[in-house]
């Protein structure tokens, strides 16, 4: 059955003083509460509610902790996770640093940093090797080149300074498949669609929050996987031959599917491949079918991103190797012409192993 994954209230400025906290928690707490009963009327089911917050444009002028405290109080007290600590700006290492630092505050704090430059992701292979005991951290921070993406996925999401919005994510992988497999019509897909987008078009109007539309991407939970239906429709493993065109022929859906729905959309809007989300993946990883450079060819043909990975950082070899191919991912987004994001779990068990992060269950370790 599908449901929301995520409607995320993009708030339009930083947590700053004990007062601005609470103006803009009030605010939220009743944005959630006209969403919950809005789901109910549109008998609709969501996952989870989130806040994200407008990026941080200079370390150099911010106090960090405070905003990580605030933004920890603002968390707790609204019962969503925050994607807030988003860097615009870095000059070193130290900063990726400061940045791992505060989200230790809380497990539901997400942050990002946007990578303008690719020595950027030379001091991001730095901090995964020098913190590679800090694996379920590294889940929720990602580096996003080369331009940020309005987005409802985490930790990519940030917010428009100065507009309050809306913006929903789906879980909708059994939709799509049935629709691929001839079990079910594209046209009740369009519905169920144009459903959601009325919900978020329901909450513009009664919170004055801007609906900035869907994001469209599909994206797996575990046994609902996207690297299922990706094998339906190539009829081979991945990533063998024909993976690639199947992604292509996805994603061709889901442009299709904004279009004949007519629904605003924001975001990504491509197949996500995260494979610690994807059980199907994980067993393609414990196979030593699927490396990490596998993912990094699919970019190609319009995924959004190499996700929930978990790679070995406990040689040198494997760290160059790794970050060569960062820069190809980098190369990538410029060609394309569209935002990238990369999210790696670093540990130091070896390819082929399998550690375990209690939201995720056991993740096995991929070969670059």
């Amino acid at each position: 059955m599908a449901i929301i994954r995520a409607i995320t209230v993009h708030v339009p400025e930083h947590v700053s003083s004990q007062d601005n906290v609470r103006e803009l928690t009030d605010r939220v707490k009743s944005i959630i509460e006209r969403c919950r009963n809005l789901l109910r009327k549109h008998s609709l089911e969501c996952w989870g509610f989130r806040a994200s917050f407008p990026s941080l444009k200079s370390i150099e002028h911010i106090d960090l902790h405070e905003i990580a405290v605030s933004l920890k109080e603002f968390s707790s007290e609204c019962g969503v996770i925050t994607a807030g600590l988003h860097l615009d700006e870095i000059s070193s290492v130290k900063h990726y640093e400061l940045l791992i630092k505060f989200l230790e505050a809380s497990d539901k704090l997400y942050g990002s940093v946007l990578v303008s430059d690719v020595r950027h992701l030379d001091w991001y292979v730095e901090c995964l090797e020098k913190h590679s005991n800090k694996s379920d951290l590294f889940t929720r921070l990602a580096v996003i080149f080369p331009s940020r993406v309005l987005t409802p996925y985490f930790p990519a999401s940030t917010s428009y300074s100065g507009l309050w919005g809306i913006s929903i994510a789906l879980r909708y992988v059994d939709l799509i498949k049935k629709v691929v497999t001839g079990v079910q019509g594209y046209s009740e897909l369009i519905e169920y669609i144009k459903k959601v987008f009325e919900l978020c078009k329901g909450l513009e109007a009664e919170v004055g929050a801007r609906c900035f539309g869907l994001d469209l991407s599909l994206s797996p939970w575990m046994d609902e996987s996207v690297g299922e239906v990706v094998e339906l429709l190539s009829q081979v493993n991945i990533p063998e031959p024909g993976s690639g065109w199947a992604v292509f022929k996805l994603n061709q859906l889901i442009n299709q599917l904004a279009l004949d729905a007519k629904v605003d959309i924001v975001g990504f809007n491509e197949v996500m491949l995260p494979i610690a989300e994807d059980n199907l993946l994980k067993k393609r990883v414990l196979e030593g079918k699927l490396r990490i450079s596998d993912i990094a060819h699919l970019v190609m043909f319009c995924v959004s991103g190499v996700d929930m990975a978990a790679v070995y950082v406990g040689d040198e070899e494997r760290r160059e190797k790794l970050r060569k191919l960062l820069y190809d991912v980098y190369a990538l987004s410029l060609v394309k012409r569209r935002s990238i994001g990369v999210r790696l779990i670093p540990t130091t068990v070896k390819p082929g192993g399998v550690i375990s992060i209690e939201k995720f269950g056991d993740i096995p370790v991929a070969d670059v």
